[in-house]
């Protein structure tokens, strides 16, 4: 138990610590965050197992803390920035750039690694994603103008649960005995779909929340973050991997109604949010065997 907490506590400092250094240094904080973590972690020090300390909880933890992070995302994704010079270049990112981001990776995959067709076409869906963990941090840091910034924070946020779903469904087909990969257009659709209303119901069920004045700012801050996990949970109950897309459609949702303001979430940017993906980015890179990256070679880089 006191490795435990120990490990846990050293994840919140270090997490801290590489933002601050970053800060410091004038760079992106993913970069110390993932260094540090690397140090800390299995192949260097040892000093955080992630798998240890979380067990069996690690993967839905992670999977927890980037539909929060989706949320606060998608907060910031106003109808009024897809104009005539924004909508179409998002467009075609999240169609023709899925497909070709997808092609590519299979095919350098396969090219550079001794590993089978369906096992390339696998890993070729994953690259799919960039992700608001990435993207929206670099964005912050880079400060691009205002149609770019648009262009990447809307792909960045909602190409996230798209890839994430694209790749679920592959590897279930792979799963099954001898099967080759599939795209299963019904389960892609149903998960949409799934995350589609209960983000949307969710967001409905916080308004009135948000609206009352008998709560203060910090507890409609409180009953946000509640509402964001509740609708994760049920939407990933109903359908699995929707959750994320639930998270989306709530943020999306409140950031384009007029009824009720949500000035005062921005607390999600401001302290909650960079501390989330402190401890992700932590545990993550912690997990990683540089062994394993090495003993890849050239192709890696390439």
């Amino acid at each position: 138990m006191d490795d435990v907490l120990l490990g846990l506590s050293l994840v919140l400092v270090l997490s801290i610590l590489a933002r601050l250094a970053g800060s410091w240094i004038g760079l992106p904080a993913i970069i110390p965050l993932l260094v540090v973590g690397v140090l800390a972690g299995i192949s260097v020090t040892g000093l955080i197992d992630p798998e240890e300390l979380l067990g069996d909880s690690l993967s839905p933890f992670v999977q927890i803390v980037v539909g929060i992070i989706l949320f606060e995302g998608a907060l910031s994704l106003k109808r009024e920035e897809l104009g005539a010079d924004v909508r179409p270049a998002v467009i075609r990112l999240l169609t023709f750039g899925v497909v070709l981001t997808w092609l590519l990776g299979a095919l350098a995959v396969s090219l550079l690694f001794d590993v089978p067709r369906e096992i390339a076409v696998l890993i070729g869906a994953i690259l799919i994603v960039s992700g608001p963990t990435v993207v929206l941090p670099i964005l912050d840091f880079i400060g691009p103008d205002a149609k770019v910034r648009s262009v990447l924070k809307w792909e960045g946020v909602l190409i996230d649960p798209l890839g994430a779903i694209i790749a679920v469904v592959i590897f279930g087909s792979l799963s099954k005995s001898g099967a080759q990969p599939v795209i299963d257009l019904v389960e892609i659709i149903s998960s949409l779909a799934t995350g589609l209303i209960v983000g949307a119901g969710g967001a409905l069920l916080l308004m009135p929340i948000l609206r009352t004045r008998k709560l203060s700012g910090r507890d409609k801050v409180a009953a946000t973050l509640m509402m964001v996990v509740a609708s994760f949970a049920v939407a990933d109950a109903v359908f699995e991997d929707s959750g994320l897309v639930a998270t989306i459609v709530m943020g999306a949702f409140l950031a384009n109604q007029k009824r009720v303001k949500i000035d005062y979430i921005v607390e999600f940017k401001e302290t909650l949010i960079p501390l989330l993906i402190g401890i992700l980015f932590v545990l993550l890179a912690a997990n990683v065997d540089i062994a394993d990256v090495i003993d890849l070679g050239l192709p890696v880089i390439v």
